[in-house]
């Protein structure tokens, strides 16, 4: 009798031990910021703010602001399940950050040290920054606590110069390539006609062919010449 109450107090610890290991606990997941994507053990990604259920043992919960954007913050935390008994909350604590946007975009530093580029979201722990770019004024500006600072306008300090079209590199490519095409197309019309006489001369349907040949591509060459003229002259009129 004895025994089987061994045997009976044993098969009731074994089954109790698989209970614990198949019951499910609650976690809550929660964040200081409205959208906030969780990964629980490397699966799905879930909306904070919400609840799930887990197993005992450990998970791994990585927690980001975004999960299509390169560089997103990212918090990472293990948890322990024990027992079936425990409620865990669990809350991503993320710094606040404001969006900084500038015009033109600019570059970013903070003592001396580049933060990078605008448009960007900075903590506000950064509190002044200051915002550069060649050839225009640079400007400090104190980090506010809301979630977009307001659009920064740096100011132009260079001369604008616009160069004539017949002294940029496009008008002498245009012209250059004009030449090549008018001299392409001669050469092609000269030998479509020299064939063209060996043939009434011999008769043989070699020279026609080779007649026709040559006169499409003195056709080919002297229509890409005809749009080069006509992009030429549409410089020449916006201008």
């Amino acid at each position: 009798m004895k025994i089987m109450s061994y045997n009976i107090l044993i098969i009731f610890l074994v089954l109790n031990l698989f209970a614990q290991d198949e019951c499910l606990v609650n976690i809550y997941l929660s964040s200081n910021r409205d959208t906030i994507y969780a990964l629980i053990n490397d699966g799905e990604y879930i909306f904070v703010n919400s609840q799930l259920a887990l197993p005992i043992g450990i998970h791994k919960i990585k927690f980001t602001d975004s999960i299509e954007k390169w560089g997103s913050e990212v918090i990472e935390k293990d948890i322990r399940i024990n027992n079936c008994d425990e409620v865990i909350n669990i809350i991503a604590d993320f710094d606040e950050r404001t969006l900084i946007i500038s015009s033109p975009d600019a570059e970013i530093t903070s003592n001396d040290s580049i933060i990078g580029y605008t448009p960007i979201r900075l903590p506000m722990s950064f509190n002044e920054v200051h915002l550069s770019r060649k050839n225009y004024s640079s400007k400090k500006i104190s980090l506010q606590n809301i979630p977009e600072q307001p659009r920064v306008k740096l100011n132009f300090l260079g001369e604008e110069y616009d160069e004539p079209f017949i002294h940029s590199t496009l008008f002498k490519i245009l012209v250059g390539s004009a030449v090549a095409l008018g001299a392409t197309a001669a050469y092609f019309k000269i030998e479509a006609d020299n064939n063209f006489d060996k043939y009434a001369e011999t008769r043989q349907s070699v020279y026609l062919d080779n007649t026709d040949k040559y006169d499409l591509y003195s056709g080919l060459a002297f229509g890409a010449l005809q749009i080069n003229f006509g992009v030429l002259l549409y410089y020449f009129l916006i201008e």
